[in-house]
């Protein structure tokens, strides 16, 4: 169980990748502006632990956001937060694939980025 009102679903799942079978964390969070350093740090410490409690070999992870923040918004407070955390300083390298959605609630999808730094 999260702490993190924002999180609507997390789950480690094996995905088909561009390069073959990978294992992925998929996160889904509700968000509404204003978006708070403390909303995307409870999001890095939600991610962060499904990760701890994933298969070493997970190697992807897919944030989908629901809402009126924009992906302008929430990457920056991102980065902070991942380089402020020990463990996901160290888990974020090994990811081959990081990426951020945004949607509307009918599937629409907004925007996308990568959440890779120097992406």
């Amino acid at each position: 169980m999260t702490d993190n009102p924002n999180l609507a679903k997390i789950q480690t799942v094996k995905v088909d990748g561009p390069d073959g079978p990978m294992t992925a964390i998929m996160a889904n969070f509700n968000f509404d502006p204003p978006l708070t350093d403390t909303m995307v740090r409870r999001t890095v410490d939600t991610i962060r632990n499904q990760r701890i409690c994933s298969p070493p070999e997970t190697n992807a992870l897919l944030v989908t956001i629901i809402g009126d923040v924009t992906l302008d918004e929430f990457v920056p407070k991102w980065h902070d937060a991942v380089a402020a955390d020990p463990a996901m300083s160290v888990f974020m390298p090994m990811m081959a694939i990081a990426d951020v959605m945004r949607g509307t609630e009918t599937g629409e999808l907004l925007e996308s980025d990568s959440l890779l730094a120097g992406a």
